[in-house]
Formats: C-alpha cells, sequence, structure tokens
C-alpha cells in the first residue's frame, strides 16, 4: 500500500511525506504544522520540509495567529487549491474506486477487520511497554 503512494507521490514531483502533509492541509481550510505533525506522526523537521517546499511553489501562505504569534495557521492559496486539489483528488478518487470494487458485505468485513486489527496492535505495544 505504501508503495503505491510513494509512487503516486513521486510521479507528481513528491515524496511521500509530502503527499501526507498536502491531503491534511486541502482537508481543512487551516492548520498548523503542530498539526501536520500530529495527524501523520512526522518528525517536526520533515513537516517544516514539506510546509518550505509548498511555500515555495507558492501553493500556501502562513498566518500569524492571533492569539499565538509564535505559531501560525497554513492556508492553501489559490494556486494550491488548483493544483494540490488535482493531486490529492487522484488519491481519494483512487481509494474510493478500490473501495467501491468490493461488495457491500466485504467493505464492512474489511473495516471491522482493521479496527480489530488496529485495537489489538495498539494492546500488544502498550503490553510491551510494561
Amino acid at each position: 500500500m505504501d508503495a503505491a503512494y510513494a509512487e503516486y507521490a513521486r510521479s507528481v514531483g513528491l515524496n511521500e511525506s509530502c503527499l501526507s502533509v498536502l491531503s491534511v492541509i486541502c482537508a481543512h481550510d487551516s492548520c498548523t504544522q503542530t498539526m501536520l505533525k500530529e495527524m501523520w506522526s512526522l518528525p517536526k523537521q520533515t513537516v517544516y520540509t514539506a510546509v518550505t517546499f509548498f511555500l515555495k511553489k507558492g501553493w500556501i501562505q502562513m498566518d500569524d495567529m492571533p492569539d499565538d504569534r509564535r505559531n501560525k495557521t497554513i492556508h492553501l492559496t489559490k494556486k494550491g487549491k488548483k493544483e494540490a486539489g488535482t493531486i490529492v483528488k487522484a488519491v481519494r478518487g483512487s481509494e474510493e474506486q478500490a473501495m467501491s470494487d468490493l461488495s457491500r458485505s466485504e467493505q464492512k468485513q474489511l473495516l471491522a477487520l482493521t479496527e480489530r486489527y488496529i485495537s489489538a496492535c495498539s494492546q500488544a505495544i502498550q503490553d510491551r511497554r510494561k
């Protein structure tokens, strides 16, 4: 799965981390670098690099937060909405197509098993920390 996302990201001139960051920026009217870091569990430097990349392309702008000038909100520019929107829409369309290729029963089974796996994996990790 990750290989498919990485290959697509490369085909549009991005790396996988940039694609992940871009998907969050496109999904929200505004976000912060902290939000991007936490949503994908990415290192701060990776998020900074992606944000800087998109700033240089003119796809995003950053504005001071009124209540905390140390933090900035990230917004898509008009150019960013067009360019990034096309990239992210293609990914979402592929995900939706893949899901629609499954029967309703298969979709429910996939989601139930995925939730079960995530829960079991999380529990196993917690158990190892004890």
